[in-house]
């Protein structure tokens, strides 16, 4: 099987199958400012495939409710060309070698994660028969919570 190379029909495939919800702009056709954007970004030497590639994270950030996103939903051109002024462009935060999920938590979700690894690591500390207890312990009350659903 031969490798199939990118084109700019993939990029906007890619941006659309993202779509998930309200927070993200879909689009009908390949309008020109879209071509216009790419053949940019290619002048800067980015390629086709790491464009493809920074869409997924940066549909992560937009559409998951542990991240933090305060800007208005952007077109596919706009994610390819904001930043375009000053130099950074924005799209390259998202790529996968810049790309830091942890870097767009919310505080809570931060403070989430640090709790989930302080009871990760409690609990590899324990002896195995510590472990044994609180699996049987946790089994109890998912036998209790599933006997209640069947009640109700």
């Amino acid at each position: 099987m031969a490798f199939k190379k990118p084109t700019i029909e993939d990029i906007f495939k890619q941006w659309n199958a993202c779509s998930q919800n309200g927070r993200w702009k879909t689009h009908r056709s390949l309008t020109p400012d879209i071509k216009a954007a790419v053949k940019y970004n290619l002048s800067k030497g980015w390629t086709l495939q790491d464009m493809i590639d920074a869409i997924p994270n940066f549909a992560k950030v937009v559409q998951g409710k542990d991240y933090k996103w305060t800007y208005d939903k952007w077109t596919l051109a706009q994610f390819l060309t904001r930043g375009k002024q000053d130099g950074d462009l924005r799209w390259v935060w998202f790529h996968p070698n810049n790309f830091r999920a942890s870097e767009w938590l919310t505080k809570e979700a931060v403070k989430k994660n640090i709790e989930k690894k302080r009871a990760r690591k409690e609990f590899e500390e324990l002896s195995p028969a510590e472990k044994e207890a609180r699996r049987i312990f946790y089994e109890r009350i998912e036998r209790r919570k599933a006997l209640n659903q069947l009640k109700d």
